[in-house]
């Protein structure tokens, strides 16, 4: 955490259960482990000395918990005099609500996020924020914040900071609303208060989506330009993003026919050249293959129980009508091991309800690999007229010299 040494206490006799998942590998990277039994004396010490060596201490408990535990501020100023300790229960130390038991999803409603989030006429979304990493990371400055104190005056600090507290600073634009106006948020979906357009858009393809926010008049005349729309350009009435949000289902229907004929990184592009901001609904699969973050080195192999781990064993690309499916697992020949075969069932998923995609070519990376390619002119929805079109565009990928070992299907 920002250069620190982070030891992260659990317990030996009741193993938090989200150390096996990846959750917590992602959020504990670069910390320390360390599992006490503090019902014993023998531990209750292990966990003083280590207090006895750091600088600031934070606990999630429920109130009363820590202090039950012999592990309050007062005792822990005994092991440290200038200790500082952050306390992060669900609804705080004191107040009506303290003994209330609170989880992360739960706290989302209570202070107040959910209710700004979701679409009009709907209820309000569930999720959404992650509030146990929201509130992380405001602990993080709290941290600071006390460490800088103690700097200064020499002192160390207890700070209640409730969870409910990080997650309603995180909507100060609706509660000063409220305060000052006597107005409470109406729910807008992805649209904006300020912006317009702005908004998701359908794009060609199978779940295919592009995001654009036009946030000046200039960007939208750029963007009337683009699409070819003189007579809304034109229109005195959507001059500016007042105007624009009063009209916004026309705008966006208007979007929407331009999108739905466009691949979403071509709209992106196109968008992006004329000094629009735009961007392709991302699935995680496709933030996994995208070049941006694979260029900048963001995705790395890690080593596991001595054994190399790959990153993912199926990459995805789609170009045109053609998706190319590659199985990235060359250590092992490319085998359909269980990974490999789950991630190539949600692949195979993901083309077949892709419409626009009539060939589907599989291959392999390595001295080993193999190509074998499947012509979606055999499906039983396609019909004669889409069948024969097929044929006469087939695309045959990649050349035979790629399908040469170990008796692969030509190509």
């Amino acid at each position: 955490m920002m250069g620190a040494e982070v030891i992260k206490v659990g317990s030996a006799r009741r193993p938090d259960p989200s150390t096996r998942g990846a959750p917590f590998q992602a959020y504990n990277q670069s910390k320390l482990y360390a599992a006490l039994n503090i019902s014993r004396p023998e531990g209750l010490e292990l966990a003083m000395r280590l207090v006895s060596v750091s600088d600031v201490v934070i606990e999630n408990f429920a109130a009363g918990v820590i202090e039950r535990l012999g592990l309050g501020y007062d005792a822990l100023r005994q092991a440290k005099p200038d200790i500082i300790m952050l306390s992060s229960s669900g609804t705080g130390h004191s107040g009506p609500d303290k003994d209330y038991v609170a989880y992360g999803s739960l706290l989302q409603y209570y202070t107040g996020w959910n209710a700004i989030s979701g679409y009009p006429n709907s209820e309000p979304i569930k999720g959404g924020l992650w509030a146990d990493p929201w509130v992380g990371m405001e602990l993080a400055m709290v941290a600071a914040a006390a460490l800088n104190h103690r700097a200064v005056t020499g002192e160390g600090n207890y700070v209640d900071f409730s969870m409910a507290e990080a997650l309603t600073a995180s909507i100060p634009e609706a509660l000063l609303d409220y305060q000052m106006n006597d107005r409470v948020p109406e729910l807008m979906g992805n649209a904006d208060s300020q912006h317009c357009p702005h908004n998701v858009y359908r794009c060609k393809g199978s779940d295919r989506w592009l995001a654009i926010a036009v946030t000046s008049d200039e960007e939208w005349r750029a963007l009337c330009g683009v699409i070819g729309w003189h007579d809304l350009s034109d229109d005195p009435s959507l001059a500016d993003a007042k105007g624009r949000r009063e009209q916004q289902h026309k705008i966006d229907a208007a979007i929407t026919e331009w999108t739905q004929h466009h691949e979403d990184y071509e709209a992106m592009g196109v968008l992006q050249d004329a000094g629009i901001p735009a961007v392709p609904y991302l699935s995680p699969q496709r933030v996994f293959t995208d070049p941006q973050l694979r260029e900048g080195g963001f995705f790395t192999t890690l080593t596991a129980s001595r054994k190399e781990v790959s990153t993912m064993a199926v990459q995805y690309e789609k170009q045109g009508s053609i998706a190319y499916v590659t199985i990235d697992n060359p250590q092992k020949a490319n085998i359909l091991d269980r990974q490999t075969s789950d991630e190539m069932a949600e692949v195979w998923k993901e083309v077949w309800d892709d419409r626009d995609v009539r060939v589907a070519i599989l291959t392999g990376k390595g001295d080993r690999h193999f190509c074998a390619g499947h012509n979606l002119a055999t499906r039983p929805d396609i019909t004669p007229e889409e069948r024969e079109r097929i044929r006469s565009e087939a695309i045959f990928w990649p050349p035979v010299r790629h399908c040469e070992r170990r008796g692969a299907n030509r190509c």
